[in-house]
C-alpha cells in the first residue's frame, strides 16, 4: 500500500477515510475478505466501491479518533501502557493472521483509537505487497512513545523503560516489546488478559 493515498477527512463527530487504487493494483482477496467481515478488530472495516472507473476502499471508523489526536492529550501511565499494548497486540495479530505489514498504514494519522477503551484499528489496503523492514515497525512504535504527552503525576521510570526496550540492539521484536509492556501493566495493577478478553467479546458480538 501507498501511505500517501490514504485520505482522512473530518466529518462531524467522525472521519471519512478512503484509499484510491491504481488500475494495476491486484487486491489480496483473503485479506480484503477479512476486512469486510470485521473478523479482525485490529483492521478498520473496509468496503470497496467504484467511482468514475476508480476503485476506492472506504473505511468504517465509527467514534474512533486518529492516534495523533489521542497523543496530543495528556495521558497517565495506565492509559499510555494500555494504548501501547493494544498497538503491539494489533501488529502481532497481523503476523499471526498472515496479513503483510506492507498492507498496514503505520502512521499516527492512519491508526484510529477509541477514546474510552484505547482499542485501536489500523487502515489496511491489501495491495502492493512488499517485505517489511522490522526497523520500520520499531520507528513507528518509538514515534508513539516520543509523541505522547505524559502526566507529570507519574513519577516512576516507566517511560525510560519503554524507550530502552524500543532501542534494544538487534532486530526489533514486537513480541518482546509487548511482553515488557504487559509486565508494566501488571505492575500498575492491570491484567493484560482482561484487555484481550474484552477484545474477544467485542469480536464475537459482531
Amino acid at each position: 500500500m501507498n501511505r500517501e493515498k490514504v485520505v482522512v477527512v473530518p466529518a462531524g463527530e467522525t472521519y471519512r477515510v478512503s484509499y484510491s487504487l491504481d488500475i494495476s493494483d491486484v487486491i489480496d482477496a483473503k485479506v480484503y475478505d477479512m476486512s469486510r467481515s470485521g473478523s479482525m478488530p485490529e483492521m478498520a472495516p473496509c468496503d470497496m466501491q467504484e467511482n468514475a472507473g476508480v476503485r476506492v476502499f472506504n473505511y468504517q471508523i465509527d467514534d474512533k479518533k486518529p492516534l495523533a489526536e489521542i497523543l496530543r492529550q495528556e495521558m497517565n501511565k495506565k492509559e499510555i501502557l494500555t494504548l501501547l499494548y493494544n498497538i503491539l497486540h494489533a501488529l502481532e495479530m497481523f503476523g499471526k493472521n498472515m496479513v503483510s505489514l506492507s498492507y498496514v498504514a503505520r502512521d499516527e494519522q492512519c491508526v484510529f483509537v477509541s477514546p474510552e477503551t484505547y482499542d485501536v484499528c489500523f487502515i489496511v489496503a491489501p495491495v502492493q505487497k512488499e517485505v517489511t523492514d522490522l526497523n520500520d515497525v520499531r520507528a513507528f512504535v518509538k514515534s508513539v512513545i516520543v509523541d505522547a504527552r505524559y502526566s507529570e503525576n507519574d513519577n516512576d521510570n516507566y517511560v525510560a523503560r519503554l524507550i530502552n526496550c524500543a532501542n534494544m540492539r538487534g532486530t526489533f521484536s514486537n513480541s518482546d516489546m509487548k511482553n515488557e509492556v504487559k509486565a508494566m501493566l501488571a505492575e500498575a495493577g492491570i491484567d493484560a488478559a482482561e484487555i484481550d478478553r474484552m477484545k474477544e467479546l467485542s469480536t464475537n458480538a459482531l
